[in-house]
C-alpha cells in the first residue's frame, strides 16, 4: 500500500468571503525532474477558480509547488527563486502521487514554480485570460527573519506570564508540601491558567508540556497510572482527597518541571521554531475545542470555562504578535477578524466567572449555552485556520515527507 504525502496550503477564500466564481474549472498538470509543469499548452487557463490536479510523475522526487504572478516576482539570489504573490501552493508533493492545488486567478501571467528536494528550481510560463473576478486571494511568502522578528515579539510579551509561572507554582507546591491542601486548591487554579496562557510556548519545550500538564488519556492506569503528571494529576488528587504525603512530590515534580522550563525560555540556546508561532494560533483554540468544552480534561475542579478562556488570552497574543505581517501586503481583514473574534470569545467566557473569581462548572451550562459557546468557538476555529497559510516562509527545500510500502 502506498500513502502519499501532500499538503496544501491554499489560498482560496470561503464563499463568505466574497463573489469566488462559481464556475469552477478542473486541470490536470503534470510536475517532472525537468519540467514544471507539462499538460497544459505553454500553458493556459480562464479567469476565475480552477482546481488544478497537480501529478508528481518521478520516482523519488518532492516537490514544492506554487503559482507566482509574473507581475509581481523578483528575483531572490538566496533561494534561487522568483519571489512574488503566491495565488496556489502545494507544500510537499510526494513520488507517484496526485494533490488538488484549488486557486482563484484574476486574467494575467503566471509562472508555475516547482522546487525539488535538492533546491533545483523549474518553472513554467502561463497566460490566464478571461473577464475580471472576485474572490482572488495572494500572499507573499515571508522572509525567515520577518517571522523571527514576529516570535522575538511574542517572548517579550510571554516574559511576564511566565515569571508570574513560576511564582505561582513554587507557592502551590510548598502549600501542598505544608499539608494545607484547602489553601492549595484554590492556589491550583491560578498557577494552571497562568500554563494555558501560555499556548504557543508550550509547544517549544517538547516533553515538559507532558510533565506539566499531561493527560491521563491511553494510560493503561489512566488517572492512577505512574505516568500521569502535572496540574491534572494534581488537580485529581486534591479534588479526590488525596494525603499530603501522596501529593507533595506529585506538585514537587511540578514545580521542577515548571522552573525547567523557565530556564530553557531564558536560554539563547534556546531554539524557537518560526512557523510554529502561526501554527499554534491556530491549534490553541482547536484543542479548546476538543477538551476543554468537551469537558474531558475536568479532574474535579470543574475549570474548563476558565482555562478555556486563557486559552483564548494566549491566542490573543500569538495573534497581537502577528498582525504587522498579516496587516501589511497580505490579509488585514484575516487579522482583524481573527482578533475580533478572539476577543469576544474571551469575554464571552470570562461571564462564566463568579463575583467571587470562582467559574462555574461547564456542566452546569444550559443546552443552549454551549452551543453558543461551542458555535463561537468552532467558528473561530475555522477563521484562524488560514493564519498558517498567511504566514509560510520560503524553504530552501520542500519538506522530506515519506512514502511507505507493504
Amino acid at each position: 500500500m502506498v500513502v502519499a504525502v501532500a499538503a496544501l496550503a491554499g489560498c482560496l477564500p470561503s464563499l463568505a468571503d466574497g463573489a469566488v466564481a462559481a464556475i469552477v474549472r478542473r486541470q490536470t498538470v503534470t510536475v517532472t525532474s525537468a519540467t514544471c509543469v507539462t499538460g497544459l499548452d505553454n500553458w493556459r487557463a480562464r479567469s476565475g477558480r480552477t482546481i488544478f490536479t497537480v501529478r508528481n510523475a518521478t520516482k523519488s522526487d518532492y516537490f514544492f509547488v506554487q503559482i507566482v504572478a509574473q507581475d509581481s516576482a523578483t528575483l531572490n539570489l538566496k533561494y534561487g527563486l522568483l519571489v512574488g504573490k503566491v495565488y496556489g501552493q502545494l507544500d510537499v508533493l510526494a513520488p507517484h502521487t496526485s494533490a488538488e492545488l484549488d486557486a482563484v486567478l484574476p486574467a494575467g501571467q503566471y509562472w508555475f514554480r516547482c522546487l525539488d528536494r535538492r533546491g533545483v528550481v523549474n518553472w513554467g510560463p502561463g497566460l490566464v485570460s478571461g473577464p475580471p473576478v472576485a474572490g482572488a486571494h495572494t500572499y507573499a511568502p515571508l522572509a525567515a527573519n520577518q517571522l523571527q522578528l514576529a516570535v522575538r515579539t511574542y517572548r517579550l510579551e510571554i516574559a511576564p506570564i511566565l515569571k508570574r509561572l513560576g511564582a505561582d507554582t513554587e507557592r502551590l507546591a510548598a502549600t501542598v508540601r505544608a499539608g494545607r491542601l484547602a489553601e492549595a486548591r484554590k492556589l491550583w487554579l491560578p498557577a494552571h491558567l497562568d500554563y494555558a496562557e501560555l499556548g504557543v510556548a508550550y509547544g517549544t519545550f517538547g516533553k515538559l508540556d507532558g510533565e506539566i500538564d499531561g493527560r491521563p488519556f491511553g494510560l493503561p492506569g489512566g488517572v492512577h497510572d505512574p505516568n500521569f503528571h502535572g496540574f491534572l494529576r494534581l488537580e485529581y488528587g486534591l479534588w479526590h482527597g488525596q494525603s499530603r504525603s501522596l501529593l507533595a512530590p506529585v506538585a514537587a515534580a511540578l514545580d521542577r518541571a515548571v522552573h525547567t522550563l523557565l530556564r530553557r525560555a531564558k536560554s539563547p540556546k534556546t531554539r524557537w521554531t518560526n512557523s510554529d508561532l502561526p501554527l499554534r494560533a491556530h491549534e490553541i483554540l482547536e484543542n479548546t475545542l476538543q477538551f476543554e468544552l468537551t469537558g474531558s480534561t475536568n479532574e474535579g475542579s470543574g475549570t474548563n470555562l476558565a482555562t478555556a478562556w486563557a486559552n483564548a488570552k494566549g491566542t490573543i497574543l500569538a495573534l497581537e504578535s502577528l498582525r504587522p505581517l498579516l496587516e501589511h501586503g497580505r490579509d488585514p481583514d484575516l487579522i482583524e477578524k481573527a482578533l475580533a473574534g478572539t476577543n469576544a470569545l474571551a469575554a464571552k467566557l470570562a461571564r462564566f466567572r463568579r463575583p467571587s473569581g470562582r467559574w462555574r462548572p461547564l456542566a452546569s451550562l444550559s443546552i443552549r449555552e454551549r452551543e453558543r459557546i461551542d458555535s463561537a468557538t468552532g467558528s473561530l476555529v475555522e477563521t484562524l485556520e488560514h493564519v498558517p497559510g498567511e504566514l509560510q516562509s520560503w524553504p530552501s527545500r520542500p519538506a522530506s515527507g515519506s512514502v511507505d510500502g507493504s
